[in-house]
C-alpha cells in the first residue's frame, strides 16, 4: 500500500512538472576556466623620442663643433606572440566575472632607424656632411599580466589587462663627417639596454566552439626613459677626432593581436 501512494505522489509531481511547461535547470558551462594556450599575429607601432648631444674636435683646434638632434620616431611591424595562462569564473549576484594570470612572449622585427643629415662653416672649413644614424632594435618582448574580465554571455568576455613586459634594447650609432670634401673615419659605437615596460590593455575573447575561442587585443608598453653617454677617438694623419656623444630615449609601443586559443576547461 506504501509503494502505490508513493507511486502515486512522484506521478503526481511529475505531472506538474510537466503541466507547468517546466524542466529541472542546468547549469551553463564554464568556458573560459582552467589553463590555456594560444597564439596570435600581432602589428606593432613603436613611437618615441630620442635625442642625440655631439661634441667633436682635433687635436689641432680647426675644428670644434657641437650639434644636437631631438627626432621622433614612428615605426610599425608585424610578428607574433605565444602565451598561457590560467584562470576562473566566478559570480556576482547575476554577473559572472573572470580572474586569471598569463605570460607571454612576442617577437616583432622592430627596426627604427634615425638618420640626420647638417651641414656647418666653421673658421673656413666647410662641414659639407654631417651624419649621425642610431640604429634601435628589439626583437623578442617577455612578460605577465593580470587578467579581469566581465561575461557578456557564457561565450563571449570582455577584459582589461595589468602587467609588465621585459625588452632587450640593441642600439648602434655611427657618426661621420665630411669636411671639404674629405670624409673622416666614422664613429662607431654599440650598446643594450634591457628595460621593464608597464603594460596595460583591453581585449575581447569569444568561444568558436567548447574549447577554442578567438580574441582581439591591444596593449600598450610603456618603457621609462634611459640614457647612455660614450667617447670615442680616431687618428688621421696624426690628427686625433674626438667625439662625445650623450642620448637619451623615450619609447613606447602599442600591439594589436588577434589570435586562438585552446583552452583545457575538461567540456
Amino acid at each position: 500500500m506504501k509503494k502505490i501512494f508513493l507511486s502515486i505522489a512522484v506521478l503526481g509531481c511529475a505531472t506538474t512538472v510537466f503541466a507547468n511547461g517546466s524542466t529541472p535547470a542546468t547549469a551553463e558551462p564554464n568556458y573560459f576556466d582552467g589553463f590555456y594556450i594560444g597564439a596570435g599575429a600581432d602589428m606593432q607601432h613603436t613611437t618615441g623620442d630620442v635625442k642625440n648631444d655631439t661634441k667633436q674636435g682635433v687635436s689641432t683646434s680647426r675644428i670644434n663643433l657641437s650639434r644636437s638632434i631631438d627626432y621622433d620616431i614612428g615605426e610599425t611591424d608585424f610578428g607574433g606572440d605565444i602565451n598561457l595562462g590560467y584562470g576562473k569564473t566566478f559570480k556576482i549576484q547575476y554577473s559572472k566575472y573572470y580572474a586569471g594570470i598569463e605570460l607571454y612572449t612576442r617577437y616583432a622585427y622592430d627596426n627604427p632607424t634615425i638618420n640626420n643629415n647638417n651641414s656647418y662653416s666653421i673658421s673656413g672649413y666647410t662641414i659639407d656632411n654631417l651624419v649621425t644614424q642610431i640604429n634601435i632594435k628589439n626583437d623578442f618582448s617577455y612578460g605577465t599580466a593580470l587578467k579581469l574580465g566581465y561575461l557578456i554571455t557564457p561565450k563571449s568576455m570582455f577584459y582589461i589587462l595589468a602587467g609588465m613586459e621585459y625588452t632587450k634594447f640593441d642600439i648602434d650609432e655611427t657618426h661621420t663627417n665630411v669636411v671639404n670634401t674629405d670624409q673622416f673615419p666614422s664613429n662607431n659605437y654599440s650598446f643594450s639596454r634591457n628595460e621593464f615596460a608597464f603594460v596595460p590593455g583591453v581585449g575581447l575573447e569569444t568561444m568558436l566552439g567548447d574549447n577554442i575561442s578567438l580574441k582581439a587585443q591591444y596593449t600598450y608598453a610603456m618603457y621609462p626613459s634611459f640614457s647612455h653617454s660614450n667617447e670615442n677617438s680616431v687618428n688621421v694623419e696624426n690628427i686625433t677626432i674626438v667625439s662625445t656623444a650623450n642620448d637619451k630615449f623615450d619609447l613606447s609601443r602599442g600591439i594589436f593581436s588577434l589570435g586562438l586559443t585552446y583552452h583545457f576547461n575538461n567540456i
